[in-house]
């Protein structure tokens, strides 16, 4: 299984992100700490989601082989959170 980082690099709502998830794992509220890794499942359309006020966005899918990425996420709030995905 691929190790996922997930950082927060900036956005106009980083304050009000309180999680992200990739798969079945979470970094922020109730979750890894920012900046720490995961070992997240390979597999196709591989979800990202965005928690803003305990409520849901989807962010993006993407295919996530067996190499180690870093998610790079940019929050600015829902419906326009980014993420750039980086293989390590």
């Amino acid at each position: 299984m691929p190790n996922v980082t997930v950082k927060i690099v900036g956005g106009k709502d980083k304050e009000n992100l309180s999680a992200v998830t990739v798969g079945d794992k979470r970094w922020g509220e109730n979750g890894a700490s920012w900046g720490s890794s995961q070992s997240v499942p390979a597999g196709k359309e591989t979800s990202i989601g965005a928690y803003y006020s305990g409520k849901r966005s989807a962010v993006a899918t993407f295919d996530l082989g067996n190499n180690d990425v870093i998610i790079e996420i940019t929050a600015d709030g829902p419906g326009e959170t980014g993420a750039n995905i980086v293989d390590v």
